[in-house]
């Protein structure tokens, strides 16, 4: 069954900044609906440390590899929802939201989500992918 996406932001991106880093996560979420796992890995700085519940915790990116290369086969829809980006000095940016992964089984559960990015050889990173609620299976400090 293929994926479907859903992406909305509380503030059009305007700027060329909110606008590139708009599209790491309209490429986030294709990579996601498209069962991608080398273009979402790409989209990751190699220290990155990732919020996963199908890894258990905060993990590396080897770690988060491994865990959603077992998950991503499932995932039925992706909604990214209510989307604000900010972006400091114009090499670094946050994106805050709220984001559902469906797979075959059941509708996933909302969660808020922040991604912290970094902008290097003009190219933006993600260095931090953090859930914003206390749910156990998420590791409460790094």
């Amino acid at each position: 069954m293929p994926s479907e996406v859903e992406i909305s932001f509380l503030e059009k991106p305007a700027s060329k900044d909110e606008l590139e880093v708009a599209e790491i996560i309209k490429t986030y979420a294709r990579a996601l609906k498209k069962h991608d796992t080398k273009i979402l890995l790409s989209l990751f700085d190699k220290d990155v440390r990732i919020d996963s519940y199908a890894a258990g915790g905060t993990v590396s990116l080897a770690q988060f590899a491994e865990a959603i290369s077992r998950v991503l086969p499932f995932i039925t829809q992706v909604r990214f929802k209510d989307l604000l980006i900010k972006v400091k000095d114009g090499k670094d940016a946050v994106v805050y939201g709220v984001t559902q992964y469906d797979h075959g089984l059941r509708n996933g559960r909302w969660n808020g989500r922040t991604w912290e990015m970094t902008k290097n050889d003009n190219v933006w990173h993600i260095i931090k992918s953090k859930y914003n609620d206390f749910r156990p299976t998420i590791t409460q400090h790094e």
